[in-house]
């Protein structure tokens, strides 16, 4: 597995102007808005993780116009990678159409690290990158896994010297071993499984954020 790649500065660049770019297409993109909407992602957060939506893809993104832009950020240097949610399928896997997809040569990376420099005991991990939104906007500090299949074992060591790590699992059988997983792995670390049929967005929505806090303390 291609693990927290070094990226060119030339890459680098062209990820930031694509980041402002799609950033920019997305606040006139009434669709796009009532989508993030929906999944309690509003113009803060918008704003805040520079969230986009590819209408004039740079190149190598051309297959990526429609879909939701997801920078991942560092606390210093802008954009690292970006990834793309689809927008046109409510069941990408009934229609064989990746649900997400990611930029060129980025590999494995965590998203939304500026959570590992929050004064905080307690972080949580997620399975996806709108969850760790979503959590940490609810009060909990997140970073997310690209997938229940994409963490490195070479990424414990960020969670050394916390006093809890939450890994939050969706619930179903593949989120519950995903969490009991890197629950095994990280010191301090302990599975936060999702009720059946929830992930961390749909429960906040449902329930409010006080019920996921409640979870996990």
């Amino acid at each position: 597995m291609a693990v927290s790649k070094v990226l060119p500065s030339a890459t680098r660049g062209l990820l930031a102007e694509a980041t402002e770019r799609y950033h920019e297409a997305l606040l006139e993109d009434d669709h796009a808005l009532d989508y993030l909407g929906a999944r309690g992602i509003d113009l803060p957060e918008i704003y805040s993780y520079q969230l986009g939506l590819v209408v004039d893809p740079i190149p190598d993104h051309e297959s990526m116009t429609g879909r939701i832009a997801i920078p991942y950020l560092v606390p210093r240097g802008g954009p690292v990678g970006m990834k793309f949610r689809c927008l046109r399928h409510s069941d990408c896997k009934a229609v064989e159409c990746p649900k997400y997809l990611a930029h060129t040569g980025m590999g494995q990376r965590l998203y939304n690290v500026g959570a590992l420099k929050v004064a905080s005991d307690v972080i949580a991990i997620t399975e996806g990158e709108l969850d760790a939104i979503v959590a940490t906007e609810a009060g909990i500090p997140a970073v997310a896994v690209p997938g229940v299949k994409g963490w490195a074992d070479a990424w414990a060591f960020c969670f050394e010297g916390y006093r809890r790590v939450l890994v939050i699992g969706d619930g179903d059988e593949a989120g519950r071993s995903f969490a009991e997983r890197l629950a095994d792995h990280i010191d301090s670390a302990r599975a936060v499984p999702m009720p059946d049929g929830h992930d961390v967005t749909s429960l906040v929505l449902e329930q409010g954020p006080e019920a996921l806090r409640e979870r996990c303390t």
